[in-house]
């Protein structure tokens, strides 16, 4: 018969080989346990993702306003949820957020929504931002936007319509807030892209 320490020598070895199947099976990956926000972004996609950016907005540019936002970006399903911030810090107006999806190869997938990437190279007006808020108030003034019953609502923002950064200026008509007036300004040059009249029902 076997005494107790010859079986404990014989059995220990299975034991901890065992345990430590089990936690790699159960753990394989550096990620595991870990939530989406929490898993660094590689590399590879962060450059791939900056030089994207920069094949729209040129060196530059990218350089004196852009950033890559490490905290934002996380996993996503078959890929990356990747997140910039472009920020100005002598016109405190810009400081927007840019995204875009990428799968694991590190290809954009510009069938989902890229948001906030100004094309300068093709257009420099589009990265020109010379109106601040007071210029935009007086050319929405000039012409002629609705007074309405509160002051009126500025924002610096990305148009997903019209693919750039433009003022919004919007007026409340109604008490309920239901019905109002927006100016679209181009902060390049000032020119009114739109002046309509929007409901919610």
């Amino acid at each position: 018969m076997m005494k107790k320490n010859e079986l404990f020598k014989y059995l220990f070895p299975l034991i901890v080989t065992f345990l430590l199947q089990f936690a790699f099976n159960a753990c394989s990956c550096k990620t595991c346990g870990m939530s989406d926000s929490e898993i660094e972004i590689p590399d590879s996609i962060r450059i791939t993702a900056a030089e994207f950016i920069k094949s729209k907005t040129g060196d530059e540019f990218y350089s004196d306003y852009i950033s890559f936002d490490a905290e934002a970006s996380k996993r996503a399903v078959d890929g990356y949820l990747i997140y910039f911030t472009m920020r100005d810090l002598e016109r405190d107006f810009i400081d927007e957020r840019i995204y875009f999806f990428m799968n694991n190869d590190g290809i954009v997938l510009e069938n989902y929504s890229i948001y906030g990437i100004p094309d300068c190279i093709s257009d420099e007006t589009k990265c020109t931002f010379n109106l601040d808020e007071n210029s935009v108030m007086e050319i929405a003034e000039l012409n002629n936007l609705s007074k309405g019953i509160d002051e009126w609502d500025l924002n610096f923002e990305w148009s997903e319509e019209f693919d750039m950064y433009l003022w919004t200026v919007n007026s409340i008509l109604v008490a309920d807030g239901k019905i109002g007036e927006e100016m679209l300004i181009d902060p390049s040059d000032g020119k009114i892209i739109a002046h309509r009249e929007w409901k919610i029902k």
